[in-house]
């Protein structure tokens, strides 16, 4: 804007100012600043015309990209549903059985309240990535130096997807019963399975994850269990708009607590 002030208020100037005294001062139907400065006022109009035609396509693009990153496919319903994130003490919360309890008394309470059709935890919602961590399929051979198979990984409570509206593929969601004491078990995406059992049924196959290395998973499934695979839902686009779904495995949190989480209902 301050480009195109200058230009069209600065150039009129200059060529006004360099026109000869004597010629400003005579009557007549000759312009001020004669056909040279005629040729400049046209050029300069034209040159406006085109950059404010510019302008408004820049704009018409933009507005078509925000209307189509609008209606873009999430895998969620978000209508009528409602969120709070809570972020647990590490002081206070140090054990991670007393963090999977507490989010499991807290989800179960709010069950209980009027108006309540379902509610959930995430570690991450629609449009957030989930941490991107190596995993490998049990009975295979480990992959190669710099060829691990990436999937994002995100911890979500029973109820979690039921909340959000995400649609059950195949096999089960997760239920209150899938607790540290039981089978660990997992849900993955349809992309998950598209690029890890293309020709196979997933449902029933074991994986094994560096993430049980890490955080909370670690210690409370230290070792290299296998996960089973027990459901397949549909994409959730765990990444900004515009890109590419990820693979993506999701623990159920009474097997992966964390202390911060979002609660939707």
């Amino acid at each position: 804007v301050g480009l195109t002030t200058l230009l069209f208020g600065l150039v009129p100037a200059l060529v006004s100012a360099g026109a000869p005294a004597a010629e400003s001062l005579k009557d007549g139907t000759r312009s001020s600043t004669g056909a040279r400065g005629r040729r400049i006022s046209r050029a300069l109009v034209v040159a406006e015309v085109a950059l404010a035609c510019a302008v408004l396509a820049a704009s018409a693009l933009l507005v078509r990209s925000v209307v189509r990153m609008m209606h873009a496919p999430t895998g969620i319903v978000s209508e009528n549903v409602v969120t709070t994130t809570i972020q647990l003490s590490g002081a206070a919360y140090q054990d991670w059985r007393k963090v999977e309890q507490f989010y499991t008394a807290l989800l179960e309470s709010a069950r209980q309240q009027p108006g309540i059709d379902s509610v959930g935890a995430s570690t991450m919602l629609a449009l957030e990535a989930g941490w991107r961590v190596p995993y490998r399929i049990e009975g295979r051979p480990a992959p190669r130096a710099g060829e691990a198979l990436i999937a994002q990984h995100v911890s979500v409570s029973a109820g979690y997807f039921e909340t959000v509206r995400a649609r059950l593929v195949q096999g089960r969601l997760f239920q209150e019963t899938d607790s540290l004491a039981g089978e660990p078990v997992i849900l993955v995406n349809q992309t998950f399975v598209r690029r890890t059992f293309p020709a196979e049924d997933a449902i029933g196959k074991q994986i094994i994850t560096t993430a049980q290395q890490i955080g909370p998973l670690g210690r409370n499934l230290p070792g290299l269990v296998p996960f089973r695979i027990v459901g397949v839902v549909a994409d959730i686009q765990q990444a900004p708009i515009g890109r590419r779904s990820e693979p993506v495995i999701y623990h159920t949190h009474r097997q992966f607590p964390f202390r911060g989480m979002t609660v939707v209902g």
